[in-house]
């Protein structure tokens, strides 16, 4: 007698979740604060001392920089993120010369050979209250994010001044600010996720 033939089908394998697909990830918890009159709540290198403690995955960082409008934020200092930069604007920056991707030259000329090398990248920011609430969460490809501008005001900020954004009511010791980037559209089931403001 032939044995029943039996067929093993696997079990669907669960999404592994937007945030594990992330190749880059920068996690910064602001340490002490630093606000400069119209520049905003700023998280960055406030006179050689970090004011954020960092963890990482993969090869991405913040990028310390100056902010030329009114020379707010000038050398030595450079803040890598603003709540409330006039107000209304919320910005933050990235050394792109850490990517696989960026081959030579300035941050400018790096983020240009990421953006070639990776036409289809995102990005989601997330703000964590010190009470572990996401106050803020915002998805490039949901949300326009205005690229940097380099030599002017902004300088190697990513900005933009509407909902979801944080302002300096959202900023504070133990705030906690999540940047997850990817090379290309993710295939997460959960992606996009839900914005939050």
């Amino acid at each position: 007698m032939t044995p029943p033939t039996v067929q093993f089908i696997p079990a669907p394998v669960a999404a592994t979740g937007w945030r594990n697909e992330a190749p880059y990830l920068i996690e910064a918890e602001i340490t002490s604060s630093w606000v400069v009159a119209d520049a905003g709540s700023l998280i960055g290198d406030d006179n050689d001392v970090d004011n954020y403690t960092a963890t990482y995955r993969g090869s991405l960082r913040p990028f310390h920089d100056t902010l030329a409008y009114q020379s707010r934020v000038v050398s030595p200092d450079g803040a890598w993120m603003c709540f409330g930069y006039f107000t209304n604007y919320t910005l933050f920056a990235i050394d792109w010369t850490t990517h696989p991707d960026a081959t030579s030259g300035s941050n400018q000329t790096a983020f240009g050979e990421f953006e070639s090398a990776n036409p289809n990248w995102d990005l989601v920011i997330e703000v964590e209250d010190s009470g572990g609430s996401i106050i803020m969460r915002r998805v490039r490809s949901l949300s326009a994010i205005t690229d940097p501008d380099w030599g002017n005001n902004f300088g190697a900020h990513f900005y933009w001044n509407n909902n979801p954004r944080v302002l300096a009511a959202d900023y504070g010791v133990g705030v906690i600010v999540r940047l997850y980037f990817f090379d290309d559209t993710p295939t997460s089931l959960d992606f996009p996720p839900t914005e939050i403001s």
